[in-house]
């Protein structure tokens, strides 16, 4: 992946804090309600930081008992 800007590390930043668990590392982006938990491709797994937070950002706005 390409160097990321202070952008994404701020973004990345704000996305660490949501209080939904995220587990990365799968074959998919998917929001799992039912688990309360949010799944991930793997950050290596996207062509850029901005891709991976934009995913991130994406499943995050998806509703959640928790959130």
């Amino acid at each position: 992946m390409a160097r990321r800007g202070r952008e994404v590390d701020h973004a990345e930043g704000v996305l660490e804090a949501w209080t939904v668990p995220s587990a990365f590392g799968g074959a998919i982006a998917c929001n799992s309600p039912g688990a309360e938990r949010i799944a991930l491709t793997a950050p290596e797994g996207l062509s850029s930081h901005e891709a991976f937070a934009s995913t991130l950002a994406h499943e995050q706005i998806h509703p959640n008992a928790s959130s």
